[in-house]
């Protein structure tokens, strides 16, 4: 719970109520505060959703990123992943789930002093007046590594497996890649998965 709906309810049941007032009047005030507190929070993604929307929703602090919109066996799915997502999720569109999400802003990335390692001794180095040795390291924002895969999966690949048959790579992410099957319908799988069950190109 945010500091922010914590307080809402402390001003609730910090007012002074005239004599008499039960319990579940009060209690029923706490709740709407929190919910007016929540709602007036809370602004749903805009329709149409859009591939690289990204949102966090009531349920979860985890930032999420639209990686794919596409449709499954006549229903228009989105697959969202999070920075350390394996599968993400697949979403109908028409889902109430979006609902309860909020857009947020991508970020800039952020750059930071490092220290620069003397090989040898394994110590920070120093410089000749006597000053730790520090390097500038830019870290990208979470946005733009989102359609990277640390395995080197790309959109487009096509991997198979012996028994089942061929896929092809609609979107990456970090952690994981959707596939569609070559009947059609799609699924997620985890880096781990495909290094260890899938090989290059089709049967």
């Amino acid at each position: 719970m945010k500091v922010s709906e914590v307080d809402a309810v402390i001003h609730v049941l910090d007012k002074e109520w005239p004599e008499g007032t039960t319990s579940d009047l009060v209690a029923k005030a706490a709740i709407k505060a929190l919910d007016d507190m929540r709602s007036s929070s809370w602004r749903p993604l805009g329709p149409p959703l859009q591939v690289d929307s990204v949102f966090k929703h009531q349920l979860t602090s985890k930032t999420h990123y639209v990686r794919w919109i596409g449709v499954d066996d006549g229903r228009e799915l989105a697959w969202i992943a999070s920075e350390d997502s394996e599968y993400g999720s697949l979403v109908p569109t028409s889902s109430p789930f979006w609902r309860w999400t909020t857009p947020v802003k991508p970020g800039n990335g952020m750059t930071r002093n490092l220290k620069v390692i003397d090989p040898e001794t394994g110590e920070q180095k120093i410089d000749e007046d006597g000053n730790p040795v520090t390097e500038k390291k830019f870290y990208p924002p979470v946005h733009l590594k989102m359609p990277i895969n640390d395995i080197g999966m790309m959109v487009g690949d096509r991997i198979s497996t012996r028994n089942v048959g061929n896929y092809t790579v609609l979107a990456v992410c970090p952690g994981g890649v959707l596939l569609r099957f070559h009947d059609g319908h799609v699924w997620a799988e985890s880096n781990h998965g495909i290094q260890r069950y899938y090989k290059d190109g089709w049967l």
